[in-house]
């Protein structure tokens, strides 16, 4: 896997920071970018995380740098606590090397994601991802998927066993849900239809409502010019304006199903390493206290709901709660 660094790591509040590309394993020509941030001492490192975001949404979702969010990002709060993290595009999104939908569907993404997340350990562990970034040992690797990205993790760690430990922010193993003003709703076609739009297949009030997207996704006490400014870009169809760093042009062509019954409840059963269990108190899920029922070869589940937030945590006032709660887990996780 060939690195290429997008940009000079450097640090940034004693963090080294840096932005790269990985190139997929069995394709030459095909690079998902991340983003790296770690303390600038590694000696005491053991674990690495990898984060994927929703469906719409870029690496810099867990990495926001924004005058209405005080504070650090997700990926530096859990780098000054001496956690490596790595933040991933979409495969085929973002700053990833653009593809056709029947490119990087569902199966095809858990393949190259694996094949990445594998190398860049072993090149952390020998010291040569980026520069600056000595050797770890990694003893330890977590995966995190907010969302569409809790969709792929489930699918990957089932086919694959990339990590050690899962989390699951934002998505339900048993049924994803939108939450509105009156009630829960689920629009999608009943089957995967290929020849139908992301917009016919989510079409209905979740679409054509945009204050039900608004309910879902982001609390009352989020700043009102930090939601219209995410909420502004069009959806599922993006306008062609300028976006915001965190959201992409394009969504994974397998957002067209995430809203089906049990789209992934049987690769959640087949997932056997620690689970931890998030959502917002108002979230895509019917009721997080159901969600272990899914993960029936798991033994280790850990829940927790963030109080006072909705589906996007990390625009919420809430969320040093929600990472301190997620850091905690992954501080109390035993070596595989």
């Amino acid at each position: 896997m060939n690195t290429e660094v997008l940009a000079p790591p450097h640090a940034v509040s004693s963090l080294l920071r840096a932005e790269l590309t990985l190139q997929v394993c069995e394709e030459r020509d095909v690079a998902i970018a991340a983003t790296v941030v770690a303390p600038p001492n590694t000696a005491d490192c053991t674990t690495v995380v990898f984060a994927f975001p929703g469906g719409g949404y870029s690496r810099h979702y867990y990495d926001i740098q924004h005058p209405l969010l005080d504070g650090e990002t997700q990926a530096e709060w859990h780098a000054r606590r001496g956690v490596i993290f790595l933040a991933l595009d979409p495969y085929g999104g973002g700053d990833s090397t653009a593809l056709e939908p029947d490119r990087c569907g569902l199966a095809a993404t858990i393949k190259a994601v694996h094949g990445v997340v594998t190398e860049a350990i072993e090149r952390i562990r020998a010291g040569t991802l980026v520069p600056g970034l000595a050797p770890v040992a990694v003893v330890r690797s977590v995966g995190i998927g907010h969302s569409l990205g809790g969709m792929q993790l489930i699918a990957q760690q089932a086919e694959y066993a990339t990590f050690d430990a899962v989390a699951v922010l934002g998505f339900s193993a048993i049924h994803t849900v939108v939450p509105t003003p009156n009630g829960m709703i689920a629009p999608h076609s009943s089957s995967e239809d290929d020849s139908k739009s992301l917009a016919e297949a989510w079409s209905g009030p979740f679409v054509d409502e945009l204050a039900n997207l608004r309910f879902a996704y982001h609390w009352e006490d989020v700043p009102p010019a930090l939601v219209q400014e995410d909420m502004s870009v069009g959806f599922p169809v993006r306008r062609p304006s300028a976006l915001p760093l965190w959201t992409t042009r394009t969504f994974p062509p397998f957002a067209k199903i995430c809203l089906q019954e049990g789209i992934v409840a049987r690769e959640a059963a087949e997932i056997k390493v620690p689970v931890f269990l998030s959502a917002g108190e108002r979230d895509v899920l019917r009721d997080l206290r159901q969600e272990p029922v899914a993960y029936r070869k798991c033994v280790d589940i850990t829940l927790f709901e963030i109080p006072e937030c909705a589906h996007m945590h990390n625009f919420s006032p809430k969320r040093a709660l929600a990472w301190s709660r997620l850091q905690t887990w992954i501080d109390g996780l035993p070596s595989r």
